[in-house]
């Protein structure tokens, strides 16, 4: 799995929030396959 999160600071679906991670979940047979991607938003703000 590979994880990143970034700044963010937006409004996704009409609520603000501060960031934003991604998670790749991956599987190395003769090179990366890319099983499946997840999007979360964390730190919501007013």
């Amino acid at each position: 799995m590979f994880r990143s999160t970034f700044d963010f600071n937006a409004v996704w679906a009409g609520k603000r929030y501060a960031t934003k991670t991604i998670e790749a979940y991956a599987v190395d047979e003769d090179g990366w396959l890319v099983i499946t991607v997840i999007v979360k938003f964390g730190g919501r703000m007013q």
